[in-house]
């Protein structure tokens, strides 16, 4: 007989659920398997069978008989049905078709001719599908042009393609291939994967490829070339583009900063040309045939270069060599593979400097002998502003370029990859430099190949008593070399023929001395120890000097500055005119009279634009920086960036000349690196700009955060602080506590204390066994606040040194469970629920009562040694607080006196405890040494008080007032869970960072990604998202997300994860009235569970979130990112719902133990916005190959079948999941957080 058609099906043809995505011809099996699911989860699959029976007739009756009518009208019934079916099938299935397929197939009636029509036409076509996607597959390779991760996922859609097609691919299989693709500048890890002794899962190879990638681009990333361009190397440049040329005609105060008149653009001569390495020095932006190191011709001035190929072999001062006969580039420093020295030809570029022991010589292949002169350290200042020092370095000056050795970098910590004719070089993960192939060696990319160290140092051994500058050289000194006298010489065309200099070391080498005579240039030196012989040159660094200490002094910026002060007052300097001579030397060097008009005050405060690749509609204009000089390659200013602290150059800018850094109130200070030096360390790796090493103090909350964060002076801030902590402060030791000005209400908590030790017979004094170790103590001081605020309690606990306890010997098992935080808000809801009692008891000196099965002696504690026994020592019977073990005796002691009264524990949570008789119902919950005591009548919360308060000494709170820091307030049939107190101390921790109000915890436009540059106050961050934890977990799951999102950049929190940070406790500023408060009128437990895909672009990562909510308020709740990667919209909803399914089985097990909840429980009913993960729920057979996703779809199965939960679909704005995958906006956020029980007070 026909089964009847159900209802239900009627009212589920109105829904989301039977809404598939329209089938247009593509991807047929995938079509196929969705409608299957809907017609087998509406049971209407069974009319699409080929073998479905017809219906049969009526039967004929008798002669003489009449028809039996029962008999009819069942035919006749299954007839209609059978007719309803079949038009519902073909309802359903011709609406999952696109208009196209529509209009073409409408004229079939029958669903078994239609699905067949589309098998013939479909199926066919994509059996051809399959060839063309296994050949897709084989010959798929990926390359370095984009990012690896991306080309895996592409070639992980079509193993899904093919999967869906039945062409399976085995784990082991894609692991193979994935390697075998790889680009070639990934051969050493795919020989590295490959040579693996076991085997791996997929899982496991995209952890390495995501570690591998993100490694790579950290080594490799390069300068963004943009209208504004980071500098943060030397400004050791020559002025290519001189400022004040007649031909900049717009430029300066007359220009309109950030405008453009009508459509006019920027004209250019034409496109930039695109040069590859050159052949000679290896630098890019020139031809060979245009190259400085290239004079006569490629070969002419090439020597014969030494190839330091240093054996690992070291004969008391004589160093092995081979030599090799080379044509390369007449400057410059070379990566040697083999070597196991440094090795310096120039005397001038040690930075320190000692004579070689006499007899030291370096030995080549081809048995001649270098003569090594001495020992020192060269600093190589690479183009991105990285410095390495080369320690121990060789002075050999019959090899004259310089060698690096690579055994020497390894050593040292650095990474040297060889890849597309150039070595990259790194430590850390930080980029350092690179090195590039001229005539098959190769060169190091440097700043200068003359000017390796400081040249011009003013000592040969290098001076320390300097002031370190940013972006500057490290002396003062105006010199001439080769570059300097080429430009003369060619600008003026003229040649040098005098050179007057002091009698500096610097000057006095072979080198130079051939130098200039190689240049004709005759060299006169002053007489010694009389500097007033060159005085014009003296007279200038002192004016240069005066005036740096006038624009440092006005300005109020710090002196490591000075490097940019210098540069700006040459600048000026040579723009001016003097008594003397009345025309300024840039005249006299040009030609023509210099243009001063755009010309600024140097510190002043200043806004630079920033550039149209960088900017977001929404974003800011400009940026706040400091003015500190003109730019030296290109018409533009320098700008010190207030938050990064690095020089940025931009032609666009609007300066506030009357307003200086030392005269804002307002202004945030700005963090200057620092470029001190240290002692140097082999192949030392140092980092310019560096900031200065800080002094940590106790309570401080750091020079590094002030200097990002505090808006005001850091002098009135930083004092304000330590006031408000010092105010708050406990004492820490026993004498500062009896100094103190609450001395005599700490000795009245030290004396209860002890009271309570000594009653309780803690310890007996004994002399100390041979070969025993007593532990010490300490004391510990701490004010307890009410909820307002004020002073409650002054508490004072005496605490054994545990950590001086050895394991195996003192302690043995540590374990403890407390309560959780959810199952005291579920037993609170259950209370507002059915109008229960709720007491609270405090158990004096908890840790105290647990029985001690070591042997542990203890030294007698500070203020109480017995007079006449001080030799004696305390030999503990029970546990004390701070022994490793205390905890775990305190609850066995609590565990077993509560079972011996009837009380049985509960199986998900062990520190609930319930009671049930034929008058009452009471329950324990216990939290450490705090309890509730819940309870249908108040003779059972009486009884239980008395037993408890005749085993332990118990304080009676009478009803629940706070718990754990958390208001509870009861009104008439409601509770509410308030913060309020506990949201504004974290308000007034964080007050420096001026918290403005916000109606959203998160900006939905911010994408956070990771910090590629130094932590910003990363202890600060890690409390402040502590603080806001504590919060979410408690009272606010309607910042989960938030704060779940900032706390993955704990370790390297940047400045735009402070300023998410700041805009969650504006949030929390503006809704720190808000309670969580549960009804009488709703006793519906309910679930929901969300998943935002992929919202981690830098791991793949998606977001899960579950709430669960009974008597009208959130109960559970978490936002956490998912730990394997999801293929699909789909399974990132199919795995937040698995965990979800955890906690709702958790809770239906806390809820039946409980003995206050009707047993058997019904289904708890799971809210799901996805369609998808719903029809995944109702079929019972998974065909997929992500094994994670199998179990888990095996798991919520079965609590699927067995009743646990039952899964409902809701629409994405009413599931009160989603703020915690995804920010909201702010309608959204005030709806779902009234929904979730967040009321104000």
């Amino acid at each position: 007989m026909e089964s009847e058609l159900p209802s239900e099906n009627l009212r589920l043809m109105n829904q989301d659920i039977v809404k598939l995505d329209r089938f247009d011809g593509q991807n047929y099996t995938r079509w196929v398997e969705k409608v299957k699911f809907l017609l087998m989860f509406l049971k209407l699959y069974y009319i699409l069978d080929p073998d479905l029976p017809p219906i049969p007739e009526n039967p004929i009756p008798a002669a003489g008989q009449q028809p039996d009518q029962r008999v009819v009208s069942d035919l006749e019934k299954q007839r209609l049905l059978r007719k309803e079916a079949e038009a519902l099938c073909l309802g359903h299935i011709k609406n999952t078709l696109s208009d196209r397929l529509f209009d073409l197939y409408s004229p079939i009636s029958d669903p078994r001719e239609l699905w067949k029509a589309l098998e013939q036409k479909y199926k066919t076509h994509e059996e051809g599908t399959n060839k063309y996607l296994v050949f897709k597959y084989l010959e798929f390779q990926m390359v370095d042009d984009k990012p690896i991760m991306e080309q895996v996922h592409e070639l992980q859609v079509l193993v899904n393609k093919l999967n869906v097609l039945s062409i399976p691919i085995v784990e082991l299989f894609q692991v193979g291939a994935i390697i075998a693709k790889l680009p070639p500048s990934w051969k050493d890890f795919s020989k590295r994967m490959m040579h693996k002794s076991e085997d791996f899962s997929m899982d496991d190879l995209m952890k390495h490829l995501r570690i591998e990638e993100e490694t790579r681009i950290r080594d490799k990333r390069g300068k963004a070339i943009s209208n504004v361009h980071h500098v943060t190397g030397s400004s050791n440049q020559k002025n290519k583009q001189s400022w004040g040329q007649n031909k900049v005609k717009n430029f300066g105060p007359k220009k309109q900063s950030f405008k453009r008149s009508g459509n006019q653009k920027p004209k250019f001569n034409n496109k930039p040309k695109k040069y590859g390495p050159c052949h000679v020095c290896g630098e890019t932006g020139h031809y060979s045939r245009e190259c400085k190191d290239r004079k006569s011709g490629p070969v002419a001035n090439a020597v014969e270069e030494v190839a330091n190929l240093v054996a690992n072999v070291n004969l008391g001062g004589v160093y092995m060599i081979s030599s090799l006969t080379r044509a390369v580039a007449a400057r410059g420093w070379f990566v040697d593979t083999g070597a196991t020295i440094h090795v310096c030809g120039q005397r001038r570029c040690f930075d320190t400097y000692r004579p070689a022991p006499a007899g030291t010589v370096v030995v080549c292949a081809d048995g001649h002998r270098a003569d090594v002169l001495g020992i020192g350290d060269v600093i190589l200042r690479f183009k991105r502003g990285r410095t390495v020092v080369l320690t121990d370095a060789l002075h050999v000056p019959t090899i004259p370029k310089g060698l690096v050795s690579t055994d020497k970098f390894d050593k040292g910590g650095f990474k040297m990859v060889l890849e597309n004719g150039r070595i990259d070089i790194s430590r850390g993960g930080a980029y350092v430099g690179k090195a590039v192939n001229v005539s098959g060696m190769y060169r190091l990319v440097l700043e200068s190949d003359d000017e390796v160290n400081n040249v011009g140092s003013g000592s040969s051994s290098g001076s320390n008593d300097v002031t370190s500058g940013v972006g500057s050289n490290n002396v003062l000194f105006p010199f001439a070399n080769e570059v300097n006298i080429s430009e003369v010489e060619n600008q003026q065309e003229k040649r040098i023929k005098i050179l007057r200099s002091d009698r500096g070391g610097e000057y006095f080498s072979r080198e130079f001395d051939a130098f200039c005579e190689e240049n004709g240039i005759k060299h006169e030196r002053t007489s010694p120890f009389t500097p007033q012989q060159n005085g014009l040159a003296e007279r200038k660094n002192r004016t240069l000097v005066e005036m740096v200490n006038c624009m440092l002094n006005q300005s109020g910026l710090p002196t490591n500055l000075w490097g940019e002060a210098l540069l700006t007052a040459c600048h000026i300097h040579n723009r001016i005119t003097s008594r003397v001579i009345p025309t300024s030397p840039y005249e006299l060097w040009k030609g023509r009279k210099p243009e001063i008009d755009y010309m600024k005050v140097w510190g002043c405060v200043a806004y630079y634009r920033t550039p149209d690749p960088k900017r977001s509609k929404l974003g800011d204009r400009a940026m706040k920086s400091i003015f500190v000089g003109y730019a030296m390659n290109s018409v533009a200013y320098r700008f010190l960036d207030n938050e990064s602290g690095v020089i940025v150059e931009s032609r666009d800018a609007d300066f506030f000349e009357d307003k200086f850094l030392k005269d804002s109130e307002t202004t945030n200070p700005i963090s200057i690196p620092s470029t001190s030096r240290d002692v140097p360390e082999p192949s030392r790796y140092i980092e310019e700009p560096r900031r200065s090493t800080r002094t940590r103090k106790e309570k401080s909350l750091g020079d590094d955060f002030v200097s990002y964060l505090v808006e005001g002076s850091q002098k009135k801030v930083t004092r304000e602080v330590i006031f408000t902590i010092d105010f708050e402060d406990d004492p820490k030791t026993f004498s500062e506590a009896m100094s103190s000005r609450d001395a005599h209400l700490w000795k009245e908590a030290i004396n209860d204390e002890m009271d309570s030790i000594l009653g309780n017979g803690t310890w007996e004094l004994d002399n100390l066994p041979k070969g025993k170790i007593p532990i010490g103590s300490k004391w510990i001081f701490k004010k307890k606040y009410h909820p307002d605020g004020s002073i409650s309690a002054y508490k004072a606990r005496l605490v054994a040194k545990g950590y001086r306890q050895r394991e195996g010997i003192d302690y043995f098992d540590t374990y403890a469970p407390v309560a959780r935080i959810s199952s005291i808000r579920t037993l609170i809801a259950i209370s507002a629920l059915k109008g229960l009692y709720i007491h609270q008891m405090d158990v004096k000196t908890a840790f105290l009562n647990g029985y001690l099965n070591e042997e542990i002696y203890l030294e007698q504690p500070e203020g109480f040694v017995v007079p006449g026994q001080e030799n004696k020592v305390c030999r503990l019977i029970k546990s004390l607080y701070g022994l490793k073990q205390a905890p775990k005796q305190w609850h066995e002691r609590f565990d077993t006196t509560v079972t011996n009264f009837g009380f049985r524990h509960n199986g998900a949570d062990r520190c609930i405890y319930s009671k049930c008789t034929s008058d009452y119902t009471v329950v324990i919950c216990l939290y450490v040494d705090d309890m509730l005591i819940i309870s249908t009548d108040l003779e059972g919360i009486s009884e239980t008080k008395k037993y408890l308060s005749s085993n332990f000494k118990m304080k009676d709170l009478g009803e629940v007032d706070t718990i754990l820091g958390i208001k509870v307030k009861r009104t008439g049939s409601q509770i509410s869970l308030s913060q309020s107190h506990y949201i504004e101390k974290i308000l007034t921790k964080f007050q420096h960072l001026n918290i403005k109000e916000f109606n959203t915890p998160f900006d939905s436009c911010v994408k956070l990604g990771a910090n590629s540059g130094r932590a910003v106050a990363q202890l600060e961050y890690a409390s402040a998202i502590g603080s806001m934890m504590y919060a979410m977990h408690c009272t606010r799951p309607d910042i989960a997300f938030a704060v779940s999102k900032l706390s993955q950049h704990t370790i390297n929190p940047g400045v735009e994860h402070w300023k998410a940070v700041s805009r969650v406790l504006g949030y929390l500023k503006r809704t720190s009235k808000l309670e969580m408060t549960y009804m009488s009128s709703s006793g519906i437990l309910e679930g929901y569970s969300d998943a935002s895909w992929i919202d981690q672009t830098s791991d793949s990562k998606s977001t899960s979130g579950w709430i669960f909510t009974l008597a009208g308020g959130a109960i559970s709740w978490a936002s956490k990112r998912q730990t394997c990667i999801a293929h699909s919209t789909m399974e990132a909803e199919f795995i937040a719902l698995a965990a979800a399914g955890k906690e709702a089985e958790w809770i239906r097990d806390l809820l039946s133990d409980i003995r206050l909840w009707d047993v058997p429980m019904p289904s708890i009913p799971m809210y799901c916005d996805s369609e998808a993960t719903l029809s995944k729920v109702y079929n019972a057979v998974y065909n997929g190959k992500s094994r994670h996703i199998g179990l888990r779809h095996n798991y919520v199965r079965q609590l699927f079948e067995n009743g646990t939960i039952k899964v409902v679909f809701v629409k994405s704005s009413k599931n009160l999941a989603d703020p915690l995958t995804k920010p909201l906006t702010r309608d959204l956020v005030g709806t779902t957080t009234r929904d979730m029980g967040l009321k104000p007070q």
